[in-house]
């Protein structure tokens, strides 16, 4: 009979995503063959990356769920269980497993699983990136101007503004333009979230993709010698607002990308609907070929256990927090040396 992949994980068939996702860092941190020497931690840990494959995965955790709970089947007499029922429907996503010294190692899902589950997520994710991206820094960036046009002296009607709008003046063909292009950003950020979803601790992980977002944002956005900090007042109000942007574009997009899961592939209208928003990033050739490119060294990469379970391993939690660390240090570095220089 295969695993029951919820008592592989040790958890309730009811449980949340952030409770499986935190079992099995729990038990790979124990079974990893990198901590772990006994001699069943490799099947130990092959069948909890098995399991982990599916549970984590709306779609074949709904499947699962679904020939988990059916009535068992009689074939040729012998009543099968559920679960092996279930076996032979992923059996086409499935590598055979394999018997060494004796012990039948879990099967692991194939390439061709590994690239459903990349697609599943690079295309969620770019579709959260890309509505985040239009509402805060798409329509938030053109309020943020606007207000500011408001509390600025009539004199800054005219001029060009950092991002190549004229200052006080609508254009639609530009409205959209920049609706594009923050679509564009918004589906890179997307993307960027969602690959470091599974090193990073979820619960307030929207709060801290915001912060990220408001240092690293501000610090490219914000500029001392830029109109928009220079003619723009008052000067305090034009570095609060272009911070506050990119705070709540991360922040949004990180909280889509918790949120889309719920039906993302499984209701088809509602996901093209939630889909349109990512459409611009589609017709950037560079992106896109970088996203085939990187989502195919990934899909082939899931196929070995070892990288499976990275996300799992300490150290290199560790270590993708230190890098977000640094990463978040140099903006920050930046955006006081350039606020500063304004105020």
């Amino acid at each position: 009979m295969d695993d029951d992949f919820y008592e592989v994980l040790q958890v309730s068939s009811r449980a949340e995503p952030e409770v499986i996702e935190s079992a099995y860092r729990r038990l790979s941190r124990k079974y990893h063959p990198d901590v772990n020497s006994s001699p069943d931690a490799g099947a130990q840990q092959g069948r909890l990356n098995a399991a982990y494959a599916v549970l984590s995965d709306s779609l074949r955790r709904g499947a699962y769920d679904r020939r988990r709970m059916a009535p068992a089947i009689e074939s040729d007499g012998v009543r099968a269980a559920p679960d092996a029922h279930l076996g032979r429907r992923l059996a086409p996503f499935q590598k055979p497993a394999i018997e060494s010294d004796g012990v039948r190692a879990a099967p692991g899902f194939g390439l061709w699983a590994n690239i459903k589950v990349v697609a599943y997520w690079a295309t969620l994710g770019a579709a959260a990136g890309g509505l985040g991206g239009v509402l805060v820094g798409g329509i938030g960036g053109r309020l943020a101007m606007f207000v500011l046009r408001l509390t600025s002296d009539d004199s800054v009607r005219g001029l060009e503004s950092d991002d190549g709008f004229i200052i006080g003046r609508f254009s639609l063909p530009d409205t959209v333009s920049l609706l594009a292009v923050t679509a564009i950003l918004g589906a890179i950020v997307g993307l960027i979230v969602v690959a470091g979803r599974p090193f990073f601790p979820k619960r307030g992980m929207p709060f801290a993709w915001a912060l990220a977002g408001a240092i690293t944002g501000g610090a490219i956005l914000i500029q001392s010698d830029g109109i928009d900090f220079t003619a723009l007042e008052p000067h305090w109000l034009a570095v609060a607002l272009f911070v506050a942007i990119p705070a709540g574009g991360a922040g949004c997009i990180a909280w889509l990308t918790e949120v889309y899961p719920r039906f993302w592939w499984r209701k088809r209208w509602l996901s093209a609907f939630a889909a349109l928003a990512a459409l611009p990033s589609v017709v950037v050739p560079v992106g896109a070929v970088a996203a085939l490119v990187v989502g195919g060294v990934w899909a082939v990469a899931m196929r070995w256990p070892r990288l499976r379970g990275l996300p799992g391993w300490k150290p290199t939690r560790i270590a993708a927090l230190l890098v977000f660390a640094l990463i978040v240090t140099l903006g920050l570095l930046d955006l006081v040396r350039d606020t500063r220089a304004i105020i």
